[in-house]
């Protein structure tokens, strides 16, 4: 499995990893950006919870199949926490953030992205006319950014949630590490475990300045699908309620702007 870690080239090296050239794109919602939101996640994070995980949170993985994952890597004798994202997972979430801001301008286009997304397939569905200039705006782009931003942040910041709240310690010998494959730690944990890891996921990401908008629309968009395809997991339980997950994603939101 190769993997692109975003920690300085030295500690790639070290670990004997390969450092490789991200794919992407010249916007936004590439890896540098991830890259970036993960660092703020880690900035966003008081003193006590930063313990043991490493200040460049991000690392990719080039697998095709959607997934975030809970891991860690030892250097110098130290064993840092990271969250794992595959290549996948960030084509899936540009996509569907591309999608979110279509449908402002085509309404029922949002829908039929979904219903393509359904079943397990190999790699993610491209979108439906991505050459129509309509879907090419400053302002549709502009707004894939945002969604992009605030769907990363808050997957991300969920999973990163796992290491400090124990959820990752307490499940690690269970969690098989097959390439491209990894078991999704949201089958092991528990409901009030998820909640407690969305809580402070969500409270993290808007501490780093991201709204809860985006997630609770890719939720929405899991929750639509006709068939859910497996790698879902990796990003919701499969028990959870999508509507009351969003409904206390923005009631977190508002009490958080209140305060």
């Amino acid at each position: 499995m190769k993997i692109l870690i975003s920690f300085a080239s030295a500690l790639v090296l070290l670990a004997g990893v390969p450092l490789i050239q991200a794919g992407g794109s010249d916007d936004l919602t590439g890896f540098s950006e991830t890259i970036r939101v993960g660092d703020q996640l880690f900035q966003a994070l008081d003193e006590k919870k930063r313990k043991d995980i490493a200040p460049h949170p991000v690392a990719l993985e080039t697998e095709l199949k959607p997934y975030v994952r809970s891991g860690e890597f030892s250097h110098d004798g130290k064993s840092l926490k990271v969250v794992y994202i595959s290549a996948g997972f960030m084509e899936l979430i540009r996509n569907i953030a591309h999608a979110k801001a279509i449908d402002a301008v085509e309404p029922g286009y949002f829908q039929k992205y979904v219903t393509l997304l359904s079943g397990d397939k190999a790699g993610v569905p491209a979108l439906i006319g991505a050459d129509d200039a309509r879907f090419k705006t400053e302002g549709i782009l502009g707004k894939r950014q945002d969604y992009y931003g605030q769907m990363i942040s808050m997957v991300m910041g969920i999973e990163l949630s796992h290491h400090y709240l124990g959820n990752y310690k307490k499940y690690a010998g269970k969690l098989a590490d097959q390439p491209g494959n990894p078991t999704p730690l949201n089958s092991l944990i528990t409901k009030s475990e998820w909640e407690k890891a969305v809580d402070a996921g969500s409270d993290n990401a808007l501490n780093a300045g991201y709204s809860t908008e985006g997630v609770r629309a890719l939720y929405d968009a899991i929750e639509k699908m006709p068939t859910r395809p497996t790698w879902t997991t990796y990003f919701l339980p499969a028990t959870a309620k999508v509507e009351r997950l969003t409904a206390r994603l923005a009631k977190g939101e508002k009490k958080f702007f209140n305060e």
